[in-house]
């Protein structure tokens, strides 16, 4: 169940959460609207989820000037861009589970 997440760092793996990683990401990038991927948000000690999510384009994601793994950390991205993400991802995560897309937390 679930379609391949392929990156440059990791192995490949089958996604959990297909409907909301879909969903999100047809959303379009927090930044500057354009077509998106998704970024998995990690705060504290919670394991990377497919629940907890947020779109961005390649350059707003990955770029070393403005992109999140350029710049290293949640604080220097929304010092930059004015955006929270991991308020945003909570709140995205919300959403799909009041539509019925995550159940209890889970696909």
């Amino acid at each position: 169940m679930g379609y391949p997440i392929t990156h440059g760092r990791i192995k490949p793996r089958l996604a959990k959460q297909p409907r909301h990683l879909d969903r999100v990401a047809a959303m379009g990038c927090l930044v500057c609207g354009g077509p998106a991927e998704v970024h998995h948000e990690r705060t504290g000690h919670r394991a990377r989820d497919d629940s907890y999510v947020v779109p961005l384009c390649p350059l707003h994601h990955r770029d070393g000037a403005v992109g999140f793994h350029g710049l290293g950390s949640a604080s220097a991205f929304r010092d930059m861009h004015d955006i929270c993400l991991p308020t945003v991802a909570e709140w995205l995560r919300d959403e799909s589970i009041a539509m019925g897309i995550i159940r209890n937390g889970h696909d």
